[in-house]
């Protein structure tokens, strides 16, 4: 059983929707900025667009429910990854890569007792398969 944004759910699908619809409100907010920023900026030339989400870590459970379906190739995830893609470039109109925060733990020894330390990692999030 893994533990959803809405409480617990049998299935790890359905924690990993919850997680792209989290995503991808995130997501589409901050293009909805980047796209009032360029319309305002028009002589600037834009070619590509970096969108950086950082604290993404702190969905732990949906997220690696995400990426454990995305590495499967889950056809119901992927569809929704397909979806996003499509309507952030309708938003945006141009070349854009997502960068997401997902944290890897290590074993390691504080104050003489084992613990677990984590270490982020900043991954481009996948929008073609894995």
């Amino acid at each position: 059983m893994t533990v959803g944004l809405d409480g617990p759910h049998k299935i790890e699908t359905e924690a990993a929707e919850l997680m792209l619809e989290k995503l991808s409100g995130n997501l589409m907010n901050a293009l909805v900025q980047m796209k009032s920023f360029i319309d305002q900026h028009q002589c600037m030339a834009i070619s590509k667009t970096l969108v950086f989400l950082s604290g993404t870590s702190s969905w732990s459970m949906e997220w690696n429910d995400m990426w454990e379906a995305l590495r499967d190739k889950d056809n119901k995830i992927w569809g929704k990854v397909k979806k996003i893609q499509l309507e952030a470039s309708n938003i945006i109109k141009l070349p854009f890569e997502l960068i997401v925060e997902q944290n890897e733990e290590e074993e390691t020894i504080f104050g003489g007792e084992k613990a677990m330390k984590i270490i982020p990692e900043y991954k481009r999030f996948p929008f073609q398969s894995v």
